[in-house]
């Protein structure tokens, strides 16, 4: 492609972008691309050139870049020390994420008439620019027209974020069809967590609401998000509540969603014991769904309390070359579960001096100001109020002490292996893990949006760009290669391309790309995902 001036009338010329073409008959003629303006002195036609060229830049497919063309290579006699640098682009980001995006269908998810085309170009860029840089709308569409000769007017984004609402349905489906696919078809087991999203506001409304904070924002308003995984972590689906809502209640309000989308009766529900309630074990029952749910140990009653803490008969297991004991007991005719790892009794240990030091700074004359136990909830345990003196209770850290490295699993699972029982449930891992690359990789939160629609605009565009990134870390397992999500865009957001000009004698520009070398780890992951990168320079 390349402008074209075209006369008009006096001193006027259109300027044009164009392609060259042969015909069935093998006669070169030329297609107009697209007509940038008009314009009625040299200025004014200058103005419109470089913007045309710019247009040009954005307009050439990635992959037209990674293919050679005698055509395009450099002529000798250029003279490289009359070159300047007018741009730096990145390329890393598109070459692959950009490939991964259309391979996974995710390039056609707003149908709109005849401007499905533009929604989806700037719901694309949306998501690849949480990946690389996340940040608010109005920064991203500046790194967006920086980085990646991308221009989206700030009014564009927020209405393609209204169609972006409009499909949420539909980009959760996406997702799940891709994580079937990768699984073939066959899913046997869910993971299930609940956390907290907050706002830089304390203004409440349907959604936005102060809560149980897990980001210890006690003050701001927030929303819940709870999130459905397979083992291995990879996206099945997500449900946004009032901040307000119990963790409990979300289980419930996803399970239609569950039965709906899934062969249920293959499904194993794993979840934290947030949802350790007796009306979700029993819906899951009467729905026929197996699940394995942390159990609540000391909120049992005093006789299973105290055959766990004196029973002697446990067995043993050696879990990552490290013995664990457990044993079955029964309770309202379901199966608990109990283990202790000598692991986990460390970290308790470790956990509790630390809150009880938190206490101890806070003593004066044996005694705590009341006011002192306010944003130190995890410290109240341990603590006794006498004659309305609050003290340190030495019974209670003895009490809690006895409960150290022992957990609990609820389950109906028919599995008669306990310790297969207990793995299952260390799987939940990937769902935290699934949590802190939402947080803070593709920093979800804080979020800046107030109207509901906007908020749960940018959870789907957060969740899909989560999703891709999560594709592509299995694509690259599946090579053999394992990197953290933040090692690859790390390394794919360092693959530029200088954009280069010549400015002749008689008053033409000539513009010439030169890629940068890639790293060995670079090139480890383009040939991972198959993606040829050319790494010569070329004309424009």
């Amino acid at each position: 492609m390349y402008t074209r001036r075209v006369k008009k009338s006096g001193t006027s010329y259109s300027v044009r972008i164009v392609e060259g073409y042969r015909d069935s008959n093998g006669n070169v003629k030329q297609k107009v691309i697209k007509t940038v303006g008009t314009g009625k002195n040299e200025h004014e036609i200058q103005i419109l050139e470089r913007a045309a060229r710019e247009m040009i830049l954005s307009l050439t497919p990635m992959e037209n870049k990674n293919t050679s063309n005698s055509k395009n290579e450099i002529p000798d006699d250029v003279r490289f020390n009359k070159l300047v640098e007018v741009r730096r682009v990145n390329d890393g980001i598109l070459d692959v994420f950009g490939k991964l995006y259309s391979e996974f269908g995710f390039d056609h998810l707003i149908q709109d008439t005849y401007k499905d085309k533009q929604w989806n170009e700037i719901l694309m860029a949306l998501v690849l620019a949480r990946i690389v840089e996340p940040n608010s709308k109005r920064k991203t569409a500046a790194m967006l027209s920086k980085k990646y000769m991308t221009t989206i007017p700030l009014e564009k984004i927020y209405r393609t974020m209204d169609k972006i609402f409009e499909k949420e349905l539909i980009i959760k489906d996406a997702v799940t069809n891709v994580t079937k696919k990768m699984h073939k078809g066959k899913i046997t087991m869910m993971l299930f967590d609940v956390t907290t999203l907050y706002f830089e506001s304390t203004e409440i409304d349907e959604l936005k609401n102060r809560g149980f904070s897990k980001d210890c924002k006690f003050k701001e308003v927030q929303i819940v998000l709870s999130l459905t995984t397979t083992h291995d972590g990879l996206p099945l689906d997500y449900s946004v509540f009032p901040g307000n809502t119990s963790e409990g209640k979300t289980l419930l309000a996803n399970v239609e969603h569950l039965t709906k989308h899934y062969d249920i009766n293959e499904v194993t529900l794993i979840a934290d014991r947030a949802m350790f309630t007796n009306d979700n074990l029993s819906q899951l029952e009467k729905l026929g769904i197996k699940y394995i749910v942390a159990c609540k140990l000391r909120s049992l009653t005093k006789e299973i309390k105290n055959n766990i803490l004196t029973d002697k008969d446990y067995r043993a297991n050696v879990v990552k070359d490290e013995l664990h004991w457990a044993k079955e007991y029964e309770y309202n005719n379901r199966r608990l579960i109990v283990s202790y790892s000598a692991k986990r009794a460390q970290h308790d240990q470790k956990h509790r001096e630390q809150l009880i030091e938190r206490l101890v700074k806070k003593t004066k004359n044996e005694k705590i100001k009341a006011g002192d136990l306010i944003n130190n909830n995890g410290s109240k345990k341990f603590v006794k109020i006498i004659n309305s003196n609050i003290e340190i209770d030495q019974n209670k850290i003895i009490q809690d002490a006895m409960w150290d490295g022992i957990h609990g699993v609820i389950t109906n699972s028919g599995e008669k292996n306990i310790f297969t029982i207990l793995a299952s449930y260390r799987q939940l891992w990937r769902i935290e893990e699934a949590f802190r690359i939402n947080k803070h990789d593709i920093q979800m939160r804080p979020i800046f949006h107030w109207k509901p629609s906007r908020i749960k605009a940018h959870i789907a565009i957060c969740y899909l760009s989560f999703a891709l990134g999560k594709f592509a870390l299995r694509q690259l397992e599946d090579t053999g290669l394992n990197i953290s999500f933040d090692k690859l865009r790390k390394e794919l957001s360092e693959v530029e391309s200088s954009i280069l000009m010549n400015h002749s004698d008689k008053g033409k520009s000539q513009y010439y790309l030169l890629p940068s070398p890639l790293t060995p780890d670079q090139r480890v992951i383009y040939d991972g995902y198959r993606v040829v990168r050319r790494e010569t320079p070329w004309v424009l």
